[in-house]
């Protein structure tokens, strides 16, 4: 018998948000964006038959006489497929067995109102340990910060601002901050911050898994008196409610006659960048296409790139914060830090960093995603558009639908010692009538020559292959990836459907899409992937997308 039907007179009821769509001689079941099953020939002929009227031993009977045999030699298969399919939530009357040795995840609370923040110690700028209790002889607006975080730079001024009248209100204000010393140093003078900033390190802090800014409002007991707030507007209206000024506008940075691309009411996750080996030389905010965008850079040399590629002088606007982060440490010698082995970078919140030995690559990587954040979908003539990483395989691309911050980095070298060459489109478009992957041109005003100009002969280069062009391309092959045993296993085309649909952007009709990459997987192979390490991955992505 199994896990949950127990007796013949349950009525098994389909969730109500089910979908499907026939793929071949397979039909896939769509629980919206959570769950995708494809089901043989055999499973379609007992799905059709569970109405949430029928019991099991109607379906059983029916099922029995279809296929001519008595009831008893299908009963065990049909109340086997029954049971899987509550385990995967698709019954709505019948509830999944909880695996008791399974793992839970339980998600780490986090500080609220009325909760005390323990004490802590950390050295400040003077290298000198302090505590948090040091500061409470009075409430205390702690801040949660970042030099690195771009919405942090976006506020840091309209916080400086507030600093006096804080005082005067009875608040101190204390920053509680990721990164070194001299990053924070250059923050804080640049805005005219004067409040005391302690250094995390590695230290977890009271903040939790909360991004930068986010912030408390503290009582003498170190205990939180407000809602805490998240975010490069909640942070500062806090400040301002505190210090008894007026609350900033929210829109006021976001209005129709000046549009920033950091977006409003946006953070970055805990200590984004704190281990960017970069000495950073400050920020310049060039318009583009209508947007003010802030880019952190490691010299002038860099931002005299940029400004030239734009075609446009900086602006004095400390609201755009920075969007991007940009090292071309080869224009110019850097006066401390390095990066990497002299590599190029472009980094931005929650994206891979891209490293290059070409200024040329990181500038185009550049366009793509500026590309990709401004102009968005309505540029790509209604081909659909993929959460993945697109990857040059001889003359095609192959896709690979991994997390950007998590892998890319790593597998650059292991990829390129197989004939892959990682790309930086963030959402490589599909032409699903001529199975070919489009990297964009970026409709970004810029100036071409500018990238020739900076370009860098990768022949030879162990560690990189030449980067990814804008164009059309045959599509090579679809991977999707899981931990897990050393494998690699070639989807059926109701399987590829299934395994991709969730990295599909642009989809309103699920079940239309599905047949439509059933159609697509008759002529492009696709992959799942399970590995223990990035060089069994690489290993695999080779063997998929070369060997095609």
């Amino acid at each position: 018998m199994g896990l949950h039907v127990r007796a013949g007179n349950f009525r098994p009821q389909p969730i109500a948000s089910l979908d499907e769509a026939q793929v071949g001689a397979d039909l896939v079941l769509i629980d919206e964006w959570s769950t995708a099953i494809v089901l043989s020939s055999a499973g379609a002929e007992i799905w059709r038959k569970i109405d949430g009227v029928s019991t099991v031993d109607q379906i059983v009977a029916a099922l029995a006489e279809s296929v001519g045999v008595e009831s008893e030699a299908v009963w065990a298969d049909v109340v086997s497929f029954i049971d899987s399919l509550i385990e995967c939530g698709l019954i709505a009357n019948a509830e999944p067995v909880r695996d008791a040795g399974a793992i839970q995840l339980i998600p780490v609370p986090q500080p609220d109102l009325g909760d005390i923040v323990e004490d802590l110690c950390l050295p400040g700028f003077d290298g000198r340990p302090h505590t948090l209790g040091e500061y409470l002889t009075r409430d205390v607006l702690l801040v949660n910060w970042s030099p690195h975080c771009g919405y942090c730079a976006s506020i840091a001024r309209t916080l400086a601002d507030h600093e006096a009248a804080l005082q005067r209100a009875g608040v101190n204000v204390v920053f509680l901050a990721y990164g070194d010393a001299e990053s924070n140093r250059e923050l804080a003078d640049d805005a005219g911050l004067e409040s005391p900033v302690l250094l995390l390190g590695d230290e977890a802090g009271p903040f939790g898994s909360s991004g930068t800014p986010s912030a408390y409002h503290l009582d003498r007991d170190g205990r939180i008196a407000s809602e805490p707030a998240y975010g490069n507007i909640a942070v500062p209206a806090l400040a301002a409610r505190l210090a008894g000024t007026d609350t900033p506008d929210p829109e006021a940075n976001h209005s129709a006659r000046v549009r920033y691309l950091l977006e409003a009411d946006g953070f970055c996750a805990p200590g984004l960048g704190a281990r960017d080996r970069v000495a950073w030389h400050g920020a310049v905010v060039l318009e583009l296409d209508g947007y003010r965008v802030g880019f952190r850079v490691d010299s002038p040399a860099t931002a005299g790139v940029l400004s030239r590629l734009f075609g446009t002088d900086p602006i004095d606007d400390p609201r755009a914060g920075h969007s991007y982060s940009v090292a071309l440490p080869g224009l110019a010698p850097a006066p401390t830090g390095r990066v990497g082995r002299n590599m190029n970078l472009l980094a931005q919140p929650l994206r891979a960093s891209v490293r290059s030995r070409d200024p040329a690559r990181i500038l185009r990587a550049l366009l793509s995603d500026l590309h990709d954040r401004i102009h968005g979908p309505t540029a790509n003539g209604g081909r659909m558009r993929a959460l993945a990483i697109p990857v040059r395989v001889g003359d095609g691309i192959g896709l690979i639908p991994l997390e950007w911050h998590s892998f890319a980095p790593r597998l650059q070298a292991l990829l390129a010692a197989r004939g892959v060459a990682l790309g930086d489109a963030p959402h490589p478009e599909i032409d699903l009538a001529t199975a070919e992957v489009v990297i964009p041109d970026p409709a970004i005003t810029h100036h071409p020559d500018v990238i020739a100009a900076v370009s860098a002969d990768l022949t030879g280069s162990r560690g990189e292959l030449p980067g990814v062009l804008p164009g059309r391309y045959p599509m090579r092959g679809w991977c999707t990836a899981h931990p897990g045993d050393h494998l690699m296993v070639r989807f059926s085309r109701a399987e590829a459907a299934a395994a991709t649909l969730s990295f599909c952007l642009d989809t309103d009709d699920r079940p239309a899409r599905v047949r439509q990459l059933g159609e697509l997987f008759s002529n492009v192979p696709a992959y799942g992937l399970w590995y223990y390490s990035d060089r069994q991955l690489a290993d695999l992505i080779s063997q998929a997308l070369v060997a095609t």
